[in-house]
């Protein structure tokens, strides 16, 4: 079963570990994508590589990445596609969620690639390096754009009856006898505003104490 968002649900498996187990954002396995940059760490600024990550079955991801060398680092664009484990927003079953979207960062290199001599990197620690191997891997970029990517309302299918709040139990797999939630009372003036009758509204009355012309002053 596919939603609206491209949601894959798995109907054929069985929801046997407890919700508490399930990872309530996203279980999400890309296999690791290396390149080696070495050569073109030794070419002139502004040469490009161009990466082919489809149809590898070592890798989740499918798409194109270019690599461009720049004055302090290889900087990293493309567009690539993956799927997505995670859960249902409403029923906590598990979905597939294929997402696109696009990656632009710069990796640094940490050692020089002619003399072996270390470099010195950003401040950020979160910028993302090449290793002393002149390995560029793309793993956890990829990771991180990924999950920005999944939509925030993620669905087994649009139709999903989510789980009851009182027990607890798949309303699309079952009918539970659990009693409607009493109303917060505190609701109650938002609630009449959603039905378009506010209670203590006053009827605007079309009725005026002069009419048009009435009570005007002749200049006589």
């Amino acid at each position: 079963m596919v939603d609206s968002h491209g949601c894959r649900s798995y109907n054929d498996r069985t929801l046997s570990t407890a919700l508490s187990d399930i990872n309530p954002i996203v279980l999400l396995d890309i296999k690791p994508m290396v390149t080696n940059v070495s050569q073109l760490l030794q070419e002139p600024v502004g040469s490009t590589r161009t990466v082919d990550v489809s149809g590898d079955e070592e890798l989740d991801v499918q798409g194109k990445v270019e690599l461009t060398l720049t004055d302090r680092s290889v900087l990293v664009r493309g567009r690539l596609t993956t799927e997505v484990e995670t859960t249902c927003s409403r029923c906590a079953r598990p979905v597939a969620c294929p997402v696109t979207f696009d990656i632009e960062e710069e990796f640094f290199p940490t050692i020089d690639v002619i003399s072996g001599v270390p470099v010195d990197l950003p401040d950020d620690p979160e910028a993302f390096t090449i290793d002393e191997h002149h390995i560029l891997e793309l793993h956890e970029a990829v990771r991180q754009y990924a999950l920005l990517a999944l939509p925030i309302k993620r669905l087994c299918r649009e139709e999903c009856q989510g789980l009851c709040p009182n027990c607890g139990s798949n309303l699309n797999e079952v009918s539970c006898c659990c009693e409607a939630p009493a109303r917060d009372p505190r609701w109650a003036k938002l609630e009449s505003l959603k039905s378009g009758n506010p209670a203590g509204r006053r009827t605007k009355t079309t009725d005026h104490p002069n009419p048009v012309g009435a009570g005007k002053i002749s200049e006589d």
